[in-house]
C-alpha cells in the first residue's frame, strides 16, 4: 500500500511538471492586425465605422471639425486635423505610436504593430479623409500591386485619385487567395496578380479594366469547405474572417441626397 501511496504521488509529481511546462512553453502569438479601430465623438463625427484593410485604417469624416484658435488679433474657426484613434490589436501585440496618441492627420500617419512574440511587424497607414464619401465615375486605371511575405503574394487592389490620395472604394477577395495562393502555382507559373481571381486587365472598354475568374483553392480550400473562389469586385472592404462568408463588408454610405439612381459600365 505504501508503494502505491508513493506511486501516486510520483505521477501526480510528474503530472504536474508536464502541465506546468505546457503552460510555459505555450506559444506566444504570432499576428501583428489592428483589429478595430475608434476616435472619440465617431457617432457624430464619421460617416461609417472606420474601414480596416490588409495595412490601412481610413476614417471618413463628413467634415473637419471646426475649432477656436487664438491669434494675436483674437480668436478665429480654424480647421483641426488633430486626432487621437484608439486600437484594438490582436492578442498580445502592441503599436508604436501608442493607442490614443494624438497626431497631425492633415496628412496620413503610419503605425507600427508588432505582434506578442516579436518576431512579426505590420506598418499601418492611418488616413482621416474628409469628403462626403460620393464619386460619380469610376475607372480601372489605377492600381498598386500588394507584396506579402508571410505568405508570399503578389495581387492588385484598385485605387481612384483624389487630389494626392489613393481612395480605396473598391476591394475583392484577393487578400483571402493570397493565404494559399503560393501553393497553387502550376509546374513554371510563377506569382503574379494574373493567378489571383480578380487583376487588372489592359483589355478594357475604354482604357484599362477588371478582370475576373473564377479559381480553384486546391485541396486545403476543400478541406476548409471553400473549394472554389471568386472572382469579384464590389464597394466595401474584406477582411478575413471565419466562416470566409463573413468576410466580405458590402456597401459604401451615402449622405444627404447623394445616394446613386442608377449604375452604368460595361462587361464582356
Amino acid at each position: 500500500m505504501k508503494k502505491l501511496t508513493q506511486l501516486l504521488l510520483v505521477s501526480l509529481v510528474v503530472t504536474g511538471a508536464l502541465f506546468t511546462s505546457c503552460v510555459k512553453d505555450e506559444a506566444l502569438n504570432v499576428e501583428a492586425d489592428i483589429v478595430s479601430a475608434a476616435i472619440s465623438n465617431g457617432d457624430e463625427l464619421l460617416v461609417d465605422e472606420p474601414q480596416i484593410s490588409n495595412e490601412a485604417v481610413l476614417f471618413k469624416l463628413y467634415d473637419v471639425p471646426l475649432v477656436d484658435r487664438e491669434y494675436e488679433d483674437g480668436e478665429e474657426l480654424e480647421y483641426s486635423y488633430l486626432f487621437a484613434p484608439t486600437f484594438v490589436l490582436s492578442k498580445g501585440a502592441t503599436i508604436e505610436p501608442e493607442s490614443g496618441t494624438e497626431r497631425d492627420f492633415s496628412t496620413p500617419q503610419t503605425y507600427v504593430v508588432t505582434s506578442e512574440d516579436e518576431l512579426n511587424q505590420k506598418t499601418y497607414t492611418v488616413t482621416f479623409f474628409f469628403d462626403n464619401g460620393v464619386l460619380t465615375n469610376y475607372s480601372f486605371e489605377e492600381v498598386e500591386v500588394i507584396e506579402t511575405e508571410g505568405p508570399e503574394g503578389y495581387y492588385h487592389e484598385f485605387y481612384s485619385m483624389i487630389d494626392d490620395y489613393k481612395r480605396k472604394d473598391w476591394d475583392t477577395g484577393n487578400f483571402g487567395y493570397n493565404i494559399l495562393a503560393a501553393t497553387l502555382l502550376e509546374d513554371g507559373e510563377e506569382l503574379a496578380p494574373n493567378v489571383y481571381p480578380t487583376y487588372q486587365t489592359e483589355s478594357g472598354y475604354k482604357g484599362k479594366g477588371v478582370k475576373m475568374q473564377t479559381k480553384s483553392t486546391g485541396f486545403m480550400g476543400t478541406i476548409m469547405s471553400a473549394p472554389l473562389a471568386a472572382g469579384n469586385l464590389f464597394l466595401g472592404t474584406f477582411k478575413f474572417s471565419s466562416p470566409a462568408i463573413e468576410s466580405t463588408r458590402f456597401g459604401q454610405p451615402y449622405i444627404f441626397d447623394t445616394a446613386p439612381k442608377a449604375v452604368t459600365g460595361y462587361f464582356k
